[in-house]
């Protein structure tokens, strides 16, 4: 999961990471013996990425400051490819944990109607979220019967504005299910990163866009309102950081509070059925 602190002072928060990736840095060095410029040049640019346990369940996560809390049905512009839908019965809530979920900073709305809303708090520039993406789209199979999915692009820093407004333009462009998956490949398989408008109308070439088009939907007021929205939702959730996902706008988990990843789902099954129950 990659963590952010809100409320830390900006000169401090970078102080604090630049610490902490020297002495990521130097470890690097005492586990692999030699390590070149060029890699530790890529921890610092990569200062928000993360390190996982291969044995999972529970990722490790690089923080800044003192934080120790985490955070973090498909449809066309969900971001994750559509499958076939096998729905759950609802989960027995009455066996919920207090320290796997926590309530919100602020509730707010959802726009699911009857259905429960569960929202996925994610970073295409964050290493856990690409690796979610497989068990997020086995969970969406057979999620609960009530539940509907949605994606939103968590807004921690003016760093991260640029990939939320990448995906509301996806959004609005009307492109495929594999562009979303392209976009996370294309930074953390290919190591390319897509950080700016230019990157963002070459990467969509492909895909049958041209730059007018792309650039006009990049700065629509369409695209600037879901923006500004996904700015609120990610303080009103209260995450610390992503992966993180909300259910029914009201109660958040992650893979750490769950402890580890076939967990964090488990508890989103049982969050649902206790906010189903409570309205």
């Amino acid at each position: 999961m990659t963590v952010f602190n809100i409320n830390q002072p900006l000169h401090l928060t970078k102080s604090l990471k630049s610490i902490s990736l020297v002495l990521m840095a130097s470890l690097l060095f005492a586990c692999q013996g030699e390590t070149s410029a060029e890699s530790v040049e890529a921890i610092v640019e990569q200062s928000t990425a993360v390190t996982t346990i291969a044995s999972d369940p529970i990722p490790v996560t690089e923080t800044v400051a003192d934080a120790v809390e985490e955070v973090a049905s498909p449809h066309h512009h969900s971001g994750v490819t559509a499958v076939p839908a096998t729905p759950r019965a609802p989960a027995d809530f009455s066996t919920l944990k207090s320290g796997q979920f926590k309530p919100v900073t602020e509730q707010f709305p959802v726009s699911t109607g009857e259905e429960i809303e569960v929202t996925e708090l994610f970073w295409f520039g964050c290493g856990h979220c690409y690796q979610l993406e497989a068990p997020l789209k086995q969970w969406l199979k057979n999620k609960p019967a009530n539940a509907k999915f949605k994606k939103v692009p968590a807004i921690f820093s003016a760093r991260w504005e640029f990939h939320g407004k990448a995906f509301y333009t996806l959004e609005s462009l009307n492109v495929p299910e594999k562009a979303y998956d392209d976009f996370f490949r294309q930074i953390h398989v290919q190591k390319r990163g897509i950080n700016n408008l230019d990157g963002l109308v070459k990467f969509l070439a492909p895909f049958g866009k041209d730059k007018e088009t792309i650039e006009n939907a990049f700065k629509s007021f369409a695209v600037d309102s879901k923006f500004r929205n996904a700015v609120k939702i990610t303080k009103a959730s209260g995450a610390r950081g992503v992966p993180a996902i909300v259910v029914d706008g009201k109660y958040l988990t992650s893979q750490t509070d769950a402890g580890g990843t076939s967990e964090m789902f488990d508890v989103v099954d049982k969050l649902v059925a206790k906010a189903a129950s409570e309205r």
